[in-house]
């Protein structure tokens, strides 16, 4: 896993501790969540898919070959 991905997911994850401990302004999360913690998530998750492929070296990924 990448550090990228490691940090989106810690983001996430710490987006919802802080739910957990705010009960009370619970109507007001979820489209927080929806609206900006989802698609930073997946932009980080598809940059560092991206960023993979590009240090693979070959654009045909039935040619990628795993480096190691």
């Amino acid at each position: 896993m990448t550090p990228l991905v490691r940090f989106a997911l810690a983001w996430l994850a710490g987006l919802l501790a802080a739910m957990a401990w705010l009960p009370d302004t619970w109507p007001a999360w979820p489209p927080l969540v929806l609206a900006v913690a989802v698609p930073i998530t997946c932009a980080a998750v598809r940059a560092a898919v991206a960023a993979r492929r590009r240090a693979s070296g070959s654009s045909n990924p039935a040619r990628r070959i795993a480096p190691g």
